[in-house]
């Protein structure tokens, strides 16, 4: 089997980078955004401007965009390792990562690739903080919440996470609102909650699927559900905003037509620029409905 790279390939590029007067970043400068983002530190930010604003970055395709993105995909590969080794759930993480490369895949601005990279290195410095903030919790409790987190699909009674932690349910559940400051059902209901905000927001799922999905016993009992579940941020209004728009356009076609996701698209998008600009203002459903004339 040939090499792909010889001694006088590397000689030619060892050429180019001096006469073209090429500095890359040393493993060092390297090593430090990535370990301040480790850390939670937030110098990691500035860090990383000054390695963009001081070297140049490699070469490793002639054409410019695609350099661009194989660089920016190294990039977000490397916050993502650091991210995992300071605390930030490896699942998660990876989920981060597969988002924001799925994302850059599709852009061909060079400024938004590089807005991109800068905002995957801000979020995933922003995840380790989270975590650090979060209150330390014993292996039982930790055993539980990775348990949850990972089978939200599925029923999840005490019985089952006492049995992994080798506890009594009442113990476990004595011990589990002690360190959480919420039960068990409470805190698997919000995790729920979470996901189906999320589900709604970004993908085509309808209320009655994220139901399945979640593994509520009806569509009526999610969307029930739901609407008892407390918010704090915009973003549980929009939650309900989708269920909303779900619901009329299933029971009002001649409001939001199925078929029209452009004019859906546009009530979504109306919509969700009138909450951010008036939440402080306290608004609900049918403010919202009137705004978007439906």
């Amino acid at each position: 089997m040939g090499h792909y790279v010889n001694e006088k390939a590397l000689r030619y590029q060892e050429y180019i980078t001096r006469e073209e007067n090429i500095r890359h970043h040393t493993y060092r400068e390297e090593r430090t955004q990535f370990e301040l983002l480790r850390a939670g530190d937030p110098r990691a930010l500035d860090a990383r401007r000054k390695a963009s604003r001081e070297n140049q970055p490699g070469t490793v395709s002639l054409d410019p965009l695609r350099n661009l993105k194989y660089l920016t995909v190294t990039n977000i590969a490397s916050s993502c390792r650091a991210a995992i080794e300071g605390g930030v759930d490896e699942k998660r993480a990876y989920d981060i990562s597969d988002l924001y490369i799925q994302k850059m895949d599709l852009m061909d601005d060079p400024a938004e690739i590089k807005c991109l990279g800068d905002d995957a290195f801000a979020f995933y410095l922003r995840e380790v903080q989270s975590v650090a903030k979060k209150r330390v919790v014993s292996r039982h409790v930790s055993l539980c919440l990775d348990y949850i987190y990972n089978h939200l699909h599925e029923p999840i009674p005490v019985r089952e996470l006492a049995d992994l932690t080798g506890l009594s349910p009442s113990y476990l559940s004595a011990l589990f609102k002690s360190e959480m400051g919420q039960p068990i059902s409470e805190y698997i209901m919000a995790k729920k909650m979470e996901a189906a905000q999320n589900m709604l927001r970004y993908t085509d799922y309808s209320s009655a699927e994220i139901s399945s999905t979640l593994n509520f016993s009806s569509q009526s009992h999610f969307i029930r559900a739901f609407k008892r579940h407390p918010g704090e941020t915009p973003y549980h209004l929009i939650g309900h905003l989708y269920l909303f728009l779900d619901y009329l356009s299933q029971s009002m076609r001649s409001a939001i037509p199925v078929q029209s996701g452009r004019m859906r698209d546009f009530y979504i998008k109306e919509a969700i620029n009138f909450i951010e600009q008036n939440f402080q203002n306290g608004i609900s459903i049918e403010d919202i409905a009137h705004v978007c004339g439906i």
